[in-house]
Parts: structure tokens; C-alpha cells; sequence
């Protein structure tokens, strides 16, 4: 009787437990959101460049496109520009792209100051009495004179010269970079009024810098998030020589990026004559500007310190992005595009409990089959007869007690008339 008693105690246990089992249930299954690969991104590079600016069927022809020439020029006179306004455009369809690193034709720039190189050397201007002037020099022979009259009318001068015109060597970068670079262009201001520099409002000055374009390999690296595209250099770039003249070898090779002489000359020929000129301003009259280029140098020396510097790394990041787009269907890196996609995760350690309940169920449920068995216990299913006649009282309970079985049960209730009476120990059930 005890054994029974302890079986039923486990039954109420384990249906008091089903009822805990809900959020055991709930947490098996968890939905979270990954970046999934769906698709593939792209970014326009440059293997080669070969850029020429007229159709040489109709007869020999050396110019760069006009693509080109706009690159350069956008680049040199938006003084205001981020660096960023000339990134290139990748095709990255779900805004959120990577790239492995990559390799790339491209245009480097630097710049040196060299306003502590310049030496200035007091001379005289002929035919103007009362004046005098001095001559700033660097040593590679690029003077500026810069007069500066008694009457402290100050005249404000800007040169620009360059190594592919004169053949003048390099000053900041004699050991550092390609032996012909596209452009070595030297800037000297003499005394001016600068907006950053300015000296108790008077006139100070000179200034000196060197600035250098050169071809080059860069490695990337790129990604685009959230439609916010970034490319990065990687390591240092290496450094490529232009072709010095034309000749009868038709591809000028490095590595493996080549440049055509066609392109490669006239490029460098091109930003030779757009990189040259004089600026003369005296004091309260307006300068006399010989090219709009030369004139935007002058502004962005005299905006910021480094304002050359930024021009020239505007125009050499905008021309390497005509090197890599100018050619329709040109060479380009492929990527990952990837976007948010709802992933189903399956917490199995939430899984613990309901399979250790539904174990405990199966071993009750074994317990009771094999007990149920040994003591020949029928099998009453749902027959309410069963609880009827336990629910007899004592009298009439032991009068009945020796049926078994529904059959029996059947039989002796279709002769049998009970009703349900209050006694001493309760309700129960007495025959009428």
C-alpha cells in the first residue's frame, strides 16, 4: 500500500512540472539577425593606362583624353574639397560590401616644405630708385625676386616651376621615390599676407615648397557600411618612372602595369604646362592671375599651411580615379555584398528539462503498466462503472467487491438502483 502511495506521489510531481515546462519550451528556439552573402560587389581598378585624347587612325597622335585634363583641373581649382569628394565608386548593391586587399595602377602625391632651404640674397632692382629687392633661391637654382619698395607698397610674387621643364633636379626628394616622376613642380611665395600666417599685420614671408605626382602601385583596402564607402592604402606605395621621350618601343613597362608612351608623355607634358606661372600683386591691387591654375595654388598656400599639400592630393587621387572608371567594362576586384537576414538557433541546453521530464513520464508510465500487471489490475480505460461502485458504501461495497472486469460491472448495474445519501463519514452512494 505504501509502494502505491509513493507512485502516486511521483504522478502528482510530475503533472505539477508539466506545468512549468512553457518557458523551458519557449527560449529552445531564438531568432537573431545575421550579415549573410547574398550577392557580388565590385570596385574599378587600373592594370594599365593607355589613355590617349585623339583617334590615331587618321594619323600620328599624342594627347590624353579630356577626361583626364578635367580630372587634373576640378582637383586643382576646387580649393574647398575633401579629399573623399573623389573617391571612386564601387558597385556595392546592399550597402554593406568587403573587399580583400588589392593591388591598383595609380597617381601618388607628396609635398615637402622648404622654406628653410631658401636662401635670400639682397640685391637691386635696375631702373627703379629707392627700391630694393631679394633674391630667394633653392639649391637646385630656382630663384624668386621679391621687391619690396620704401614706400611699403609691398609686392606680393609667386613662381612655379617644375624638373620636367628645366630638368631641375629635386630638392626634398633627390633619393626618395621614381627617377622621372609625371611632375616635380617647386612653389615660391615671396612676401604676403597670409590669412594663417600673418605677423602683427605685417608683410612675412617667403615661403617654399616642392610637390611631386608620380606613378605608383598602391594596395587597398575597402569596404562599404551602411552605404558609407572607405578605401584604404596599404603599405607603401611603389613607385613607377614615366617614359622620359618618345620612341620606337610602343609600351613602357613595370611590374606588371604598363604605360603606354603615348599616354605616359603626354600626361606628363600636359601637367608640365599647367604647372608653370608668375603671379605679381602689389599691395591694395588685384594680382595679376596668369592661369586660373596657378592662381588656385596661390589661394591654397595662402588659405592653410598645408593647403598645397591637400591640392596635390586631391589632384592625384582624382587622377587615379579617371585611371581606374575612363574605361567602360574595365578591370575591376570583385567583393562580398552582404545584408541582414533572421537565422533560427536552436538553444539545446534549454532542451534539458523537457527531456528529463518527458523521461521521468516514461519511466512512471512503465512503473505503473508493470505494476498494473503484476497484481492483475483490469484494464478499466475511461469505464465510470469502476468509480461508481468504489464509490458504494461500505455494505454494498463488499457485497460487489468480487466482480472484475466491465463486462461484470455492465451486468450488474442494469440491476441495480443507488442513490447519494449524507452519513457520518461524508456522501456516498446507497442502493434505493
Amino acid at each position: 500500500m505504501r509502494f502505491y502511495s509513493v507512485v502516486a506521489g511521483i504522478g502528482s510531481i510530475l503533472t505539477i512540472l508539466q506545468l512549468s515546462i512553457g518557458p523551458f519550451v519557449q527560449q529552445i528556439i531564438q531568432y537573431e539577425i545575421r550579415s549573410a552573402n547574398i550577392t557580388a560587389a565590385s570596385i574599378p581598378i587600373a592594370i594599365s593606362y593607355d589613355g590617349i585624347g585623339c583617334n590615331n587612325a587618321i594619323g600620328t597622335c599624342f594627347d590624353i583624353p579630356l577626361s583626364m585634363k578635367a580630372a587634373v583641373m576640378n582637383a586643382a581649382l576646387d580649393i574647398g574639397a575633401s579629399i573623399i569628394d573623389f573617391d571612386i565608386a564601387p558597385y556595392c548593391p546592399t550597402g554593406n560590401c568587403t573587399w580583400e586587399p588589392y593591388q591598383s595602377l595609380a597617381v601618388c602625391s607628396k609635398c615637402a616644405d622648404l622654406t628653410g632651404q631658401l636662401n635670400g640674397i639682397p640685391t637691386h632692382v635696375h631702373g627703379t630708385p629707392g627700391s630694393a629687392a631679394t633674391n630667394w633661391t633653392l639649391s637646385n637654382g630656382i630663384y624668386l625676386v621679391d621687391e619690396l619698395f620704401r614706400s611699403s607698397q609691398g609686392l606680393v610674387t609667386m613662381m612655379i616651376n617644375n624638373t620636367a621643364q628645366t630638368k631641375i633636379p629635386s630638392v626634398a626628394f633627390a633619393n626618395v621615390g621614381s627617377s622621372s616622376p609625371l611632375l616635380d613642380v617647386f612653389i615660391i611665395v615671396g612676401q604676403a599676407y597670409y590669412t594663417d600666417r600673418i605677423l602683427d599685420g605685417h608683410l612675412i614671408g617667403p615661403f617654399a615648397a616642392e610637390c611631386m605626382l608620380e606613378l605608383c602601385v598602391q594596395s587597398y583596402q575597402a569596404s562599404e557600411i551602411n552605404g558609407i564607402f572607405q578605401e584604404y592604402p596599404l603599405l607603401s606605395p611603389i613607385m613607377l618612372p614615366t617614359p622620359q621621350s618618345y620612341g620606337t618601343s610602343k609600351i613602357f613597362t613595370v611590374t606588371n602595369f604598363p604605360v603606354s608612351f603615348e599616354a605616359g608623355i603626354p600626361l606628363k607634358e600636359f601637367l608640365r604646362d599647367t604647372f608653370t606661372g608668375v603671379i605679381l600683386q602689389y599691395d591694395n591691387i588685384l594680382p595679376l592671375w596668369p592661369d586660373a591654375v596657378t592662381q588656385a595654388i596661390f589661394t591654397s598656400m595662402n588659405s592653410t599651411p598645408n593647403g598645397i599639400d591637400a591640392t596635390m592630393k586631391n589632384i592625384a587621387k582624382s587622377m587615379t580615379r579617371n585611371m581606374r572608371t575612363s574605361i567602360d567594362d574595365g578591370p575591376t576586384v570583385s567583393g562580398q555584398a552582404f545584408t541582414d537576414r533572421t537565422f533560427v538557433r536552436i538553444e539545446w541546453a534549454w532542451m534539458s528539462f523537457p527531456a528529463a521530464l518527458l523521461l521521468a513520464d516514461l519511466c512512471f508510465l512503465l512503473i505503473v503498466v508493470c505494476q498494473t500487471r503484476a497484481y492483475f489490475i483490469p484494464n478499466w480505460k475511461e469505464n465510470v462503472l469502476a468509480t461508481l461502485f468504489f464509490g458504494l458504501d461500505m455494505e454494498d461495497k463488499h457485497e460487489y467487491q468480487g466482480l472484475n472486469g466491465s463486462r461484470e460491472m455492465d451486468t450488474m448495474a442494469k440491476n441495480l438502483r443507488v442513490k447519494l445519501v449524507a452519513d457520518e463519514g461524508g456522501w456516498s452512494l446507497k442502493r434505493a
